[in-house]
Order: structure tokens, then C-alpha cells, then sequence
């Protein structure tokens, strides 16, 4: 709880100090799979197109999942902000958010559609075991630690989360970083206590698979340090998902 605490308090500060960034234009960042034999894109039920990438022995999705049915047809359920996030986890009923996309430090010039950063989602949709399209899964905590040693292996040792994150999209106080390996990491943010997605282009926050013995999931973030966090947060916490290859 306390390392929570401190992350949101890092948020915090973060977003406090977004009128010091200047305006930044995205640039485009090419598959680094292109032409490679193993797939270069999945599709999920809803019929989104997703880029992959093979880091080391690992193939990711480029892009957080944003699929709104489980991969046996249903429906995730839209979160209105009513106060049933929590509630309705209990009565075990998936939901799903989308990043919250106001433009804080004034990095794009064009409306950015509602799944940009992907979906966040809650507990209910993370355990259900058919987020993933078949053949996928969510990311463990074992997975990102193989992926942190590959990085560290290749040249990247403590700059990890750096190498990780894109090239633009994230504030000045942070700092974009080098998308070294074509993961494409951007700042979605969390989904956080109060049910409401907190201010991205600050943290980039992905749930894994693996739980405490409290119950607390484990999420991976990367925010405005040169090393990836791993933190176990409460489920009533919500985040995005990155996929990885069965």
C-alpha cells in the first residue's frame, strides 16, 4: 500500500507541473517486424488489428489491448462513472474504461480517438481467463521480468523503462523515451481508488496475472524513472493489458 501511495503521489506532482511542457508533435514509428516470418498482427473478436513484436524469445502485442467482449463473446461492460466499479466487481461483472485523453501538456494537434491508449480494464475482466484473443494472454510478472533482463543484456541496463516507451506522447516532466526495441509504450495511465482514469501522458500501467497473497495484482508502470516499477496495487485498481504470445 504504501508503494501505491507513493506512486499516486508521484502522479500527482507530475500532473501539477504540466504547464511548464511545450508542444511536442507525435511521430510515427514503424513496425520493426516488417517483412520478419513469424506474424506480424492478431486480431481480437471485435475485429481490431493489433502490430506484434518479438523481443528476445517473446512475441507482444505493439499496443495495449482494447477489446470491449471477452473472447467467447461477451459483452465487457462500458463503465459510466456511477460508483459500480467496485460494487459491480463483486457481482463479478467485467468492465472496461477508456484512458483518459484531455491533452494536458499540449503534445497533439488532431483529437486522438477514444482507444488510443487502449482499454482499462477491472478485476472481474482481468481474471475472467478470455480477455486475450486465442493464442494470447495476458502478461505476466515473469514475462516483463524476462523482457527487463533482455533489455539489460542488450545495452539498456537501468534506462529498461526508457528503452520501453515511445519516442513521443509523453509529458516534458517524464520525458519520452527511446522505443529501442519497437514495444511502443505509451502513457495510458491507471484506473485508480475512485474509479476514474488518471491523466495519461504521465504512466504508462499494465496489470499482470499475478496476485499477493492480500489479493493485491501486481502492475508494471513506467513513469518519469529510467527503470520499470513493479507494484502490487488493490483490485479496485483498473489498468491496461498488454498481450503475449501462448
Amino acid at each position: 500500500m504504501r508503494k501505491t501511495l507513493l506512486l499516486c503521489a508521484i502522479l500527482i506532482l507530475l500532473v501539477a507541473g504540466f504547464t511548464q511542457c511545450a508542444k511536442e508533435l507525435p511521430e510515427n514509428e514503424e513496425n520493426p517486424n516488417a517483412g520478419d516470418e513469424y506474424p506480424s498482427s492478431v486480431t481480437d473478436i471485435d475485429g481490431n488489428v493489433y502490430e506484434t513484436v518479438k523481443i528476445g524469445e517473446q512475441l507482444w502485442m505493439r499496443e495495449n489491448l482494447k477489446t470491449t467482449t471477452l473472447n467467447d463473446g461477451q459483452l465487457i461492460n462500458e463503465y459510466a462513472f456511477t460508483g459500480d466499479w467496485a460494487e459491480e466487481e463483486v457481482n463479478a461483472l467485467p468492465y472496461y474504461q477508456w484512458a483518459d485523453l484531455t491533452d494536458l501538456s499540449g503534445l497533439y494537434v488532431e483529437e486522438r480517438p477514444s482507444d488510443f491508449y487502449g482499454a482499462m480494464y477491472n478485476e472481474t475482466a482481468i481474471t475472467s481467463s478470455r480477455l486475450a484473443p486465442e493464442g494470447w494472454r495476458i502478461a505476466t510478472y515473469e514475462d516483463f521480468i524476462e523482457l527487463e533482463g533482455f533489455l539489460s543484456d542488450q545495452g539498456h541496463l537501468d534506462e529498461e523503462a526508457r528503452a520501453l516507451k515511445t519516442s513521443f506522447g509523453w509529458n516534458k516532466l517524464v520525458k519520452n523515451g527511446r522505443d529501442a526495441v519497437g514495444f511502443h509504450a505509451l502513457p495510458n495511465g491507471f484506473i485508480s481508488s475512485e474509479f476514474e482514469p488518471t491523466p495519461s501522458q504521465f504512466i504508462a500501467t499494465w496489470a499482470t496475472t499475478d496476485v499477493d497473497a492480500a489479493g493485491n495484482r501486481m502492475y508494471v508502470s513506467l513513469f518519469d524513472r529510467d527503470t520499470m516499477l513493479f507494484v502490487y496495487n488493490p483490485q479496485i485498481f483498473g489498468g491496461g493489458v498488454r498481450c503475449i504470445k501462448e
